[in-house]
C-alpha cells in the first residue's frame, strides 16, 4: 500500500512536469519555503517538479492514478510511515470487539466547488460509495478482510472484518481508498482526466506530460501554503 510518506517522497513526480501554483506569487518566494524571519510560514509561490514518467491517469482508485491522488482527495484515515494511522475525515474511531469498527466523521468538509458536485458537504455515505466503487473496478485490490461497511447516519461509518486484522487502519488509509463523489463518477464515466475531491489541491489542467494544480481555499487543514 502507498503511504502518505511514500507519496510525499515521490508522488509529486507523477508526470513529466507538475506545478502546484499559488496565484500572484513568485517562484522565488516558494523557493525560500519554510518559516520566514518572523517564524511563520509564508503563503504563495509555485513549485515545479519533473519526472520521466507520463501521466496515464489521475483516477485515485487505479494503479496509474494512485500517485497523484492525495493532491485532490481526502481519506477516512491517513496512514503514514512516521505517525502511524491518524484521522483525516475521521475525527475518532473505536473497535468495540475484534471484528467491528466505528468511525466518526468530521462535519466541516466540503467537496471542491466544481460541477457537478458544486461544493456540497462530504458525508459518511461518500466513504461507503467510494469503497463500493473501488471493489467494482477491474483489477482493484481492496482490503479483503472487510466484509461489511455501512453509513448508519451522515457522520458514522461502520466496518466489519471477517477476522481480526492488525493492518486494517493502514489498509483503509492507503491511496486507493480516496473519497470520491458519486456525481463525478456518474458524469464522467471514469476519473482518468477528472478530479473533484475534498483534498488540498484543485485540478487546473492535465495531459500526458503535465499536471497543474492550485490550492484549495476551502481545505479543512491549514496547509498547503498557496495563496487564497
Amino acid at each position: 500500500m502507498l503511504s502518505r510518506r511514500g507519496f510525499l517522497g515521490g508522488a509529486l513526480t507523477a508526470g513529466a512536469g507538475l506545478a502546484a501554483a499559488g496565484c500572484g506569487s513568485s517562484a522565488k518566494e516558494a523557493a525560500s519555503g519554510g518559516p520566514t524571519e518572523s517564524g511563520e510560514a509564508k503563503r504563495g509561490g509555485t513549485l515545479r517538479l519533473a519526472s520521466a514518467f507520463q501521466i496515464l491517469s489521475i483516477d485515485p482508485q487505479t494503479i496509474e492514478g494512485a500517485t497523484a491522488a492525495p493532491l485532490f482527495y481526502s481519506y477516512m484515515i491517513q496512514a503514514t510511515d512516521w505517525q502511524g494511522s491518524v484521522g483525516d475525515l475521521a475525527t475518532s474511531w473505536e473497535s468495540p470487539d475484534d471484528l467491528d469498527w466505528v468511525f466518526h466523521i468530521r462535519e466541516d468538509v466540503r467537496f471542491q466547488d466544481l460541477p457537478p458536485v458544486n461544493g456540497r458537504a462530504v458525508s459518511a455515505q461518500d466513504i461507503v460509495n467510494s469503497m463500493t466503487r473501488l471493489r467494482s473496478l477491474p483489477g482493484a485490490s481492496p482490503d479483503q478482510t472487510i466484509i461489511k461497511y455501512e453509513a448508519p447516519d451522515l457522520r458514522t461509518v461502520t466496518l466489519q472484518t471477517k477476522e481480526p486484522d492488525g493492518y486494517m487502519l493502514m489498509n483503509i488509509g492507503s491511496t486507493p481508498n480516496a473519497v470520491v463523489p458519486i456525481e463525478a463518477v456518474d458524469a464522467f464515466g471514469d476519473l482518468t482526466d477528472h478530479a473533484i475531491g475534498s483534498g488540498p489541491f484543485i485540478l487546473d489542467r492535465v495531459n500526458r506530460d503535465e499536471l497543474a494544480v492550485v490550492r484549495n481555499p476551502a481545505y479543512y487543514h491549514d496547509f498547503p501554503y498557496g495563496t487564497e
